[in-house]
């Protein structure tokens, strides 16, 4: 089976990050219509705007390379996952938003505030591999070395680091080969594409 981390993985978080900052200022503006735009920019964010922001259904979309890679592997009728932190809603609606239901059944996305605990913990790996403990060739694919690979390793997955060689991710990857070699990934990969191979 191949399990994926969701965010700066299968799509850029940076994205979600544009998409829920248009939310807060459309409410914005909706709450304070006299105020100009740079005026409204200048409202610090409470409660309320962090209620927009995570509960926003995000204007993003799964990039080509992540579908081609996610076509392939369910036209070869491999088994995919997703594991990932965050919160419920936040994490379903990018799920739904991407599209992802086409490849990958609402039950096998384990989102750490349903599981209770994060990636740092090996919760959600072992859950799922007691769903499916026919399964005998884990893959997981993230982008970040504090929190990814560390408990797959441990269990026997394959593990796999999708590069960031432009940093754009919301994590950067710089220095990653100093972590203990316990916290690396066995290999790291420069597209999605790879995961086929």
């Amino acid at each position: 089976m191949v399990v994926f981390d969701l965010d700066d993985t299968l799509y850029k978080e940076r994205d979600y990050v544009e998409s829920g900052n248009r939310a807060v200022m459309a409410w914005l503006r909706q709450m304070h219509p006299s105020l100009t735009e740079q005026q409204l920019r200048l409202i610090p964010w409470g409660d309320e705007e962090l209620r927009v922001y995570r509960n926003h259904f995000p204007g993003i979309k799964l990039p080509a390379e992540s579908r081609a890679a996610l076509d392939a592997l369910k036209s070869a009728g491999v088994p995919m996952a997703i594991i990932t932190d965050g919160r419920s809603v936040q994490q379903r609606n990018k799920y739904r938003a991407l599209g992802l239901d086409d490849y990958i059944p609402p039950e096998r996305l384990l989102i750490s505030e349903e599981v209770g605990a994060r990636k740092t913990e090996p919760d959600a790996f072992l859950r799922l591999m007691e769903m499916y403990p026919q399964e005998t060739d884990w893959l997981y694919v993230g982008d970040n070395v504090a929190k990814d690979f560390f408990h797959p390793n441990r269990l026997g997955w394959r593990t796999a680091m999708l590069l960031d060689p432009a940093a754009f991710n919301i994590h950067p990857q710089q220095g990653w080969q100093q972590w203990p070699p316990s916290h690396q990934p066995q290999f790291t990969i420069p597209s999605l594409k790879c995961v086929l191979t």
